[in-house]
Protein backbone atom coordinates (compact mmCIF):
# COMPACT_ATOMS: atom_id res chain seq x y z
CA UNK A 1 0.00 0.00 0.00
CA UNK A 2 2.78 2.49 1.06
CA UNK A 3 4.81 1.64 -2.57
CA UNK A 4 4.63 4.57 -5.04
CA UNK A 5 5.45 2.35 -8.04
CA UNK A 6 1.36 1.73 -9.05
CA UNK A 7 0.52 1.51 -13.00
CA UNK A 8 -1.95 3.56 -14.76
CA UNK A 9 -4.38 1.12 -14.22
CA UNK A 10 -3.91 1.04 -10.04
CA UNK A 11 -4.22 4.47 -10.34
CA UNK A 12 -7.48 4.67 -12.25
CA UNK A 13 -9.01 1.63 -10.61
CA UNK A 14 -8.08 3.45 -6.69
CA UNK A 15 -9.67 7.11 -8.23
CA UNK A 16 -12.87 4.82 -9.59
CA UNK A 17 -13.25 3.21 -6.21
CA UNK A 18 -12.73 6.86 -4.03
CA UNK A 19 -15.16 8.16 -6.23
CA UNK A 20 -17.80 5.52 -5.68
CA UNK A 21 -16.79 5.77 -2.04
CA UNK A 22 -17.28 9.33 -1.97
CA UNK A 23 -20.65 9.19 -4.09
CA UNK A 24 -22.05 6.17 -1.42
CA UNK A 25 -21.35 8.14 1.21
CA UNK A 26 -23.14 11.52 -0.09
CA UNK A 27 -26.58 9.19 -1.62
CA UNK A 28 -26.43 7.77 2.19
CA UNK A 29 -26.42 11.22 4.14
CA UNK A 30 -29.18 12.56 1.54
CA UNK A 31 -31.28 9.92 2.16
CA UNK A 32 -30.65 9.85 5.86
CA UNK A 33 -31.34 13.58 5.60
CA UNK A 34 -34.57 13.08 2.71
CA UNK A 35 -36.08 10.82 5.35
CA UNK A 36 -35.89 12.28 8.99
CA UNK A 37 -37.29 15.84 7.34
CA UNK A 38 -39.88 13.87 5.64
CA UNK A 39 -43.81 13.27 6.95
CA UNK A 40 -43.44 9.45 6.76
CA UNK A 41 -44.33 9.29 10.22
CA UNK A 42 -45.38 11.80 12.66
CA UNK A 43 -41.62 11.85 14.59
CA UNK A 44 -40.54 11.37 10.89
CA UNK A 45 -37.82 8.49 9.75
CA UNK A 46 -33.94 8.63 10.28
CA UNK A 47 -31.58 5.89 9.41
CA UNK A 48 -29.46 6.62 11.54
CA UNK A 49 -29.38 8.30 14.80
CA UNK A 50 -26.98 9.80 16.92
CA UNK A 51 -23.19 9.58 16.15
CA UNK A 52 -22.78 5.68 16.07
CA UNK A 53 -25.33 6.15 12.93
CA UNK A 54 -23.36 8.78 11.16
CA UNK A 55 -20.20 6.23 12.13
CA UNK A 56 -21.83 4.01 10.41
CA UNK A 57 -22.05 6.11 7.35
CA UNK A 58 -19.04 6.61 6.77
CA UNK A 59 -17.97 2.81 7.64
CA UNK A 60 -19.97 1.69 4.95
CA UNK A 61 -18.72 3.87 2.68
CA UNK A 62 -15.07 3.29 3.38
CA UNK A 63 -15.97 -0.80 3.69
CA UNK A 64 -17.28 -0.66 0.14
CA UNK A 65 -14.64 1.49 -1.44
CA UNK A 66 -11.88 -1.27 0.32
CA UNK A 67 -13.70 -4.32 -0.97
CA UNK A 68 -13.95 -2.28 -4.62
CA UNK A 69 -9.99 -2.51 -4.70
CA UNK A 70 -9.61 -5.64 -3.31
CA UNK A 71 -12.20 -7.08 -6.09
CA UNK A 72 -10.27 -4.78 -9.24
CA UNK A 73 -6.62 -6.14 -8.00
CA UNK A 74 -5.79 -2.88 -6.89
CA UNK A 75 -3.51 -3.36 -3.77
CA UNK A 76 -0.91 -5.98 -3.74
CA UNK A 77 -1.92 -9.24 -1.42
CA UNK A 78 1.65 -10.45 -1.15
CA UNK A 79 2.30 -7.23 0.68
CA UNK A 80 2.44 -7.31 4.53
CA UNK A 81 1.08 -3.80 5.14
CA UNK A 82 -2.00 -5.51 3.20
CA UNK A 83 -2.57 -8.48 5.70
CA UNK A 84 -1.76 -6.14 8.42
CA UNK A 85 -4.83 -4.05 7.76
CA UNK A 86 -7.44 -6.51 6.51
CA UNK A 87 -6.81 -9.70 8.34
CA UNK A 88 -7.50 -7.82 12.15
CA UNK A 89 -10.19 -6.19 10.49
CA UNK A 90 -12.09 -9.23 9.58
CA UNK A 91 -10.92 -10.98 12.71
CA UNK A 92 -12.47 -7.89 14.47
CA UNK A 93 -15.62 -8.21 12.44
CA UNK A 94 -15.81 -11.80 13.68
CA UNK A 95 -15.65 -11.33 17.47
CA UNK A 96 -18.26 -8.18 17.14
CA UNK A 97 -20.61 -10.62 15.09
CA UNK A 98 -20.56 -13.10 17.24
CA UNK A 99 -21.01 -10.72 20.52
CA UNK A 100 -24.12 -9.03 18.75
CA UNK A 101 -25.60 -12.45 18.11
CA UNK A 102 -25.16 -13.37 21.64
CA UNK A 103 -26.48 -9.80 22.68
CA UNK A 104 -29.67 -10.49 20.98
CA UNK A 105 -30.17 -13.92 21.46
CA UNK A 106 -30.04 -13.62 25.69
CA UNK A 107 -30.24 -9.52 26.17
CA UNK A 108 -32.99 -7.59 25.50
CA UNK A 109 -31.23 -5.60 22.67
CA UNK A 110 -33.41 -4.41 19.66
CA UNK A 111 -32.05 -3.64 16.18
CA UNK A 112 -34.68 -0.70 15.84
CA UNK A 113 -36.07 1.35 18.14
CA UNK A 114 -38.91 4.52 17.88
CA UNK A 115 -37.88 4.79 13.74
CA UNK A 116 -34.16 4.38 14.03
CA UNK A 117 -30.78 2.32 14.05
CA UNK A 118 -30.13 1.41 18.09
CA UNK A 119 -26.60 1.50 18.98
CA UNK A 120 -26.40 -1.96 19.38
CA UNK A 121 -28.26 -2.15 15.55
CA UNK A 122 -25.34 -0.26 14.16
CA UNK A 123 -22.76 -2.32 15.53
CA UNK A 124 -24.24 -5.60 14.58
CA UNK A 125 -24.39 -4.02 10.75
CA UNK A 126 -20.62 -2.50 11.13
CA UNK A 127 -19.48 -5.85 12.05
CA UNK A 128 -21.23 -7.50 8.82
CA UNK A 129 -19.05 -5.08 7.04
CA UNK A 130 -15.79 -5.38 8.75
CA UNK A 131 -16.47 -9.21 8.23
CA UNK A 132 -17.21 -8.74 4.99
CA UNK A 133 -13.93 -7.20 4.17
CA UNK A 134 -12.00 -10.07 6.01
CA UNK A 135 -13.53 -12.57 3.82
CA UNK A 136 -13.02 -10.74 0.59
CA UNK A 137 -9.80 -10.09 1.38
CA UNK A 138 -9.65 -14.26 2.23
CA UNK A 139 -11.59 -15.09 -0.69
CA UNK A 140 -8.78 -13.06 -2.98
CA UNK A 141 -5.48 -14.23 -1.18
CA UNK A 142 -6.95 -17.54 -1.76
CA UNK A 143 -8.29 -17.17 -5.23
CA UNK A 144 -5.76 -15.04 -6.98
CA UNK A 145 -6.33 -13.37 -10.90
CA UNK A 146 -3.26 -13.75 -11.67
CA UNK A 147 -0.88 -16.38 -10.83
CA UNK A 148 2.73 -16.38 -9.91
CA UNK A 149 3.77 -16.79 -13.35
CA UNK A 150 2.14 -14.17 -14.64
CA UNK A 151 3.08 -11.83 -11.87
CA UNK A 152 6.58 -12.22 -12.77
CA UNK A 153 5.58 -11.92 -16.59
CA UNK A 154 4.15 -8.56 -16.14
CA UNK A 155 7.06 -7.20 -13.84
CA UNK A 156 9.52 -8.77 -16.58
CA UNK A 157 7.30 -6.79 -19.11
CA UNK A 158 7.55 -3.46 -17.68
Amino acid sequence: MRCKNFDERQLLLRGNAFKHGFIILIVCIFFDALFQFSSITEEGYSLVEGKWGHILLIVFAIVVCQIELLLSDAFDLDDKSSTLLFLPLGFIGFLLFISNIYHFLFDDCQLIYMNSLTREGAQFIMSILWLSLGSVYLYKKKHPKYSDEDRITLSNNK
